[in-house]
């Protein structure tokens, strides 16, 4: 089973978050793309034609995948620019690693179940992961 060809795009995820003045929705497409030594590197986008392949092409990927940074950087809006850790394989299961030292101060772990190379499910059942294939972009 190999994961590192292609990448991967999530189903439509919606979140909603209580504040004091009301209810903020939110809409995303999580895109992931996983490296040989045990590296991934994410994006959330609600753009549906979302160039992923040119967004990776242009990051620094060598500094990225010699050392995770737990400052993932922010755009403008101080949103995450993207994200990136570690991840494993486990008897079918994709275990995702992230955390980020500045903001949050703690550490994530998400679980996929691996349905076939090209299809995962989030273990709790909600969000599937769905590959595609990936050509590689020349410098």
């Amino acid at each position: 089973m190999d994961i590192t060809k292609g990448y991967y795009i999530s189903e439509l995820i919606v979140t909603e978050e209580e504040i004091t003045s009301g209810i903020i929705t939110d809409s995303y497409y999580k895109y992931y793309k996983f490296y040989e030594n045990g590296i991934w590197i994410s994006k959330n986008t609600s753009e549906t034609d979302f160039n992923f392949e040119l967004f990776i092409s242009n990051l620094n990927l060598t500094e990225i995948k010699n050392g995770i940074s737990e400052n993932n950087p922010l755009d403008e809006n101080y949103n995450f620019l993207y994200h990136s850790g570690k991840y494993q394989i486990l008897d079918k299961k994709l275990i995702i690693h992230w955390s980020n030292k500045i903001i949050d101060k703690h550490s994530f772990t998400y679980s996929y179940d691996i349905i076939t190379d090209n299809q995962m499910k989030e273990t709790n059942g909600k969000k599937e992961l769905n590959k595609i294939t990936m050509e590689k972009i020349s410098a």
